[in-house]
């Protein structure tokens, strides 16, 4: 009675329809009198005898489609899917039946979790009303079922101490942990002998909830203006309790109904003044003509959330917004078709992070009303709803969720089986689980300790913790949201990792993190020969600090990975024993593309016989000093001769063909005797070292004299070299260094 809106009766009373009117004209007067009574027993609420009577009248009538829908109706409205699911299978056999009987049959069928059967009537639902875009939904929710069991596990539901045997639904979040909701029970005294049997009015409760002892107080009832003779429901506050916003019967000093004799539900607020509740006012876009109730408040009192069957809805019961500005209340605003169904979408309620939970029965479920979650997608808009899945709903009726700050505890109203009474309050929790995040770097996989991990949900950072020395941080939180994860650390680029923990098959995240900087391809070939060489040692060394970053063997292809940081400038070298690196490459790493840099290293193989060409040595014009330029060539020269203490060379000197022959043979000589000398004066003994200054009569093309050549081809000739004569493992001849 309390899931839709329109259930609050407190005047009018069911009327018999035309066409069963003409029967009841023509009926013998022994079943007028069951059939009398029967209406007589619905009309008071009291569904227990109104069903015993209609039975009786329906044996002596078994073609009476009115009666055999109304048992149905009632079955449905009470709860009783089984039974309701096997009057509504004889109602749509019936020539009367209308595809409404088709609609209730599925969706008791599927209450009853009769899923396939369900299926099937649903699909045939959608044939006879095409237009209506529920069945096609809730059929395709129906072949797999597992998906709103796998959280299964996750949570853990009770049911509070505070039910009763009466009606006790839609929590609202109550000052200190407490809560205030909605409860027939029968402390108000205030009876309605047409409601349900004579249960008492819907009234407003509230328990404070003790931390330390972990149990509610003792339940009160709101008093000043918010009691009335009437029915109060769902409700909500502001942050500061201080005011509330309710709905209720639309009376104040009278009752007012609507063309049709009912009395339609309101929403009203009241302020706290002197720890009393003061004058209770109507909100100004309520209607006689249609209801409002079900407020739920965002945080900041700036719009509330409502369910309204007014006019030019999607369908029975809609979700709408209004805004509270300057003290008055706007237009209420339909939330759109991707909240709201062709049937009644209800219970909202508005987390302080802005998510909207309420419930449904228009969208693929588990039958009944289902509590669904739709995350805030924008300035009061929201994605496509996902259904919250046990043990949260169930075939049942399941609405009125509220969610605590953290995320980790609530409350819903169901009407499951085994409750203590008709709807029952259940708290709930998730079920803690320990989830480890784990911090490497993506190139060397090693793990990074200091890491400052965010685990943030909705937006959101819940909380904020480092990685250890093994790159672990654990985090203690629900199972069933999903997470994101955002590691960072100094020198290296953020990454943010989603992680659904409700569907994961682990309970570790990994989150990679790349270097602030790029990955440098060097690749390392023979001089000669342009084979790879494997095995070769790339170094980088960072021309800012002096350091050495990192050193990388080549593979096979000799090809290495080295990182390298942005914004700097490097110096790349390549080494393998028996070798010499030709010329270092020189990297800037300063506003460069993409996240790769590839460079090509050459090795000369140091074999006895071997003549090596030393790239950048240069002289002035008509001298043979050693420049300082020439000397940082050399240097190189000086590590691999202290570094193969048995090697031996020849320094070989080579002019162009300009000059006389005389002229260029005296140059080349003076030239290779300073560099033998520069190698001597740097600790290299002399008698590894001997020299010799070719001219003009080694030329590396035809550049000879009174041959006409370029600038550029006269230069390839202008060298200095050196030639193996003792080759790094003491081998006087050529061979193969092992």
């Amino acid at each position: 009675m309390k899931k839709l809106l329109s259930a609050f009766l407190v005047f009018g009373c069911l009327l018999i329809s035309t066409q069963s009117f003409a029967q009841y004209q023509q009926m013998k007067a022994k079943n007028k009198v069951l059939f009398e009574k029967a209406v007589h027993y619905d009309t008071l609420f009291i569904f227990d005898k109104a069903i015993e009577y209609y039975k009786k009248f329906q044996s002596k009538n078994p073609s009476n489609f009115y009666v055999v829908n109304k048992i149905a109706d009632i079955y449905r409205v009470l709860g009783k899917h089984q039974d309701a699911s096997e009057w509504y299978a004889k109602a749509i056999t019936m020539p009367e039946a209308t595809p409404i009987q088709t609609w209730h049959y599925a969706q008791s069928l599927r209450s009853s979790g009769k899923y396939e059967m369900a299926k099937k009537y649903f699909e045939k639902y959608a044939e006879q009303n095409p237009a209506d875009s529920r069945p096609k939904k809730i059929a395709e929710g129906l072949v797999n079922m597992s998906v709103y069991f796998r959280d299964t596990s996750s949570y853990n539901v009770h049911n509070i101490a505070l039910n009763t045997n009466f009606a006790d639904f839609s929590p609202s979040w109550y000052k200190n942990n407490g809560i205030a909701y909605v409860s027939s029970r029968t402390e108000s005294k205030k009876v309605d002998n047409r409601w349900s049997g004579g249960q008492s009015f819907l009234d407003i409760y509230y328990a404070d909830f003790d931390t330390l002892k972990k149990k509610f107080g003792e339940p009160k009832l709101f008093e000043g203006k918010i009691e009335s003779d009437f029915h109060e429901g769902p409700l909500t506050f502001d942050s500061a309790f201080t005011k509330i916003i309710f709905t209720r019967n639309n009376v104040i000093n009278r009752t007012k109904t609507s063309e049709t004799g009912i009395i339609k539900l309101n929403l009203f607020e009241s302020t706290l003044t002197n720890n009393t509740w003061g004058k209770v006012s109507r909100l100004p876009f309520n209607s006689k003509e249609y209801s409002c109730g079900h407020p739920t408040l965002s945080r900041d009192g700036s719009f509330m959330v409502f369910a309204s069957d007014m006019p030019n809805g999607k369908g029975g019961q809609d979700l709408y917004y209004v805004e509270y500005s300057g003290g008055t209340w706007g237009t209420p605003v339909n939330l759109g078709a991707d909240i709201n169904t062709e049937g009644d979408d209800v219970f909202p309620f508005l987390h302080e992070d802005g998510t909207l939970y309420y419930a449904s029965d228009g969208l693929p479920g588990l039958g009944g009303l289902d509590v669904y979650v739709a995350q805030k997608t924008g300035d009061k808009q929201w994605g496509f709803p996902k259904n919250f899945g046990a043990p949260i709903n169930s075939q049942d009726d399941d609405f009125g969720l509220i969610y605590n700050k953290e995320k980790n505890a609530g409350y819903f109203t169901s009407n499951r089986p085994k409750g203590k009474g008709d709807d029952d309050i259940y708290s709930f929790d998730n079920r803690q689980f320990l989830l480890k995040a784990y911090v490497y770097d993506k190139l060397t996989g090693e793990a990074i300790e200091g890491s400052m991990v965010r685990l943030a949900e909705n937006g959101d950072t819940v909380l904020t913790q480092n990685t250890d020395k093994k790159g672990y941080t654990i985090f203690k939180t629900p199972k069933g949201p999903t997470y994101v994860f955002k590691a960072s650390k100094e020198g290296y680029k953020d990454n943010y990792v989603e992680f659904n923990s409700g569907e994961a098959a682990t309970d570790t995240v990994k989150i990679p993190l790349m270097r602030n900087g790029f990955v440098l391809e060097a690749l390392v070939v023979d001089k000669v020969t342009q084979k790879p060489i494997d095995g070769a040692v790339v170094f980088v060394k960072n021309d800012k600090t002096g350091d050495i970053d990192s050193s990388k063997i080549t593979a096979m292809n000799g090809k290495a990975y080295p990182f390298i940081l942005a914004n700097n400038n490097f110096t790349i070298k390549a080494d393998k024993f028996g070798y010499f690196l030709i010329s270092p490459v020189v990297v800037s790493t300063y506003n460069v593309e993409g996240d790769t840099i590839k460079v090509k290293l050459e090795l000369s193989y140091l074999s006895a016989g071997a003549i090596v060409k030393l790239e950048n040595i240069y002289y002035d014009f008509d001298k043979f000093n050693i420049r300082k330029d020439a000397g940082e060539e050399l240097d190189r020269l000086v590590e691999i001769m202290q570094k193969y203490p048995k090697m031996k060379i020849e320094m070989r000197s080579h002019t162009d063909s300009r000059g006389s022959d005389a002229y260029n043979l005296k140059l080349s000589q003076n030239r290779a005797n300073s560099a033998a000398k520069y190698i001597v004066k740097e600790g290299i003994a002399q008698v590894r070292i001997a020299f010799k200054g070719y001219g003009e009569t080694v030329p590396v093309n035809n550049c000879t004299n009174d041959y006409p050549c370029s600038e550029a081809e006269h230069q390839l000739n202008r060298r200095t070299e050196f030639k193996v004569l003792v080759q790094p493992d003491g081998t006087e001849v050529k061979g193969t260094i092992q």
